[in-house]
């Protein structure tokens, strides 16, 4: 059975001398980084083909498509400074940072969906409307 104890003492995240990576914990952590790097390429290629259909949404693709692909490779680039056991850079601590970074991006993110989109949709909806009374030019 797993102990979860270590993660609560402040002891085990802010060690500047952390203990190796077990293997299991190893291949773990370089599945799901490589994961999310995939991940986020994927979601990068749906968003170049959504971005034809509708923009905004092609928008919110691309940009979690970009926070997946750097998170993963940020955690790639971690992963391997802990894998050669280099004391500073390899601590756990930059893992916290790593996922506080990541839900400030996320929440960035959702207030990009739930208040900027609908915004520039009303104003693009509106301008669509008062053009649709002005002459155009004939080709």
């Amino acid at each position: 059975m797993i102990d979860f104890r270590p993660l609560l003492n402040l002891n085990f995240w802010f060690d500047l001398k952390p203990s190796a990576l077990t293997t299991t914990a190893s291949t773990a952590f370089f599945v799901f980084f490589v994961g999310l790097v995939l991940t986020g390429l994927i979601i990068r290629i749906l968003a170049r083909k959504r971005k034809k259909a509708d923009r905004y949404l092609g928008r919110i693709y691309l940009r979690s498509g970009a926070m997946v692909t750097i998170m993963g490779l940020l955690g790639l680039f971690w992963f391997f400074l802990a894998d050669q056991q280099i004391y500073l850079f390899g601590a756990k601590f930059w893992l916290l940072i790593w996922v506080i970074v990541g839900v400030i991006w996320k929440i960035s993110i959702y207030r990009y969906v739930k208040n900027v989109v609908p915004e520039k949709r009303k104003i693009e909806q509106s301008k669509a409307d008062v053009n649709k009374y002005l002459p155009r030019k004939k080709r």
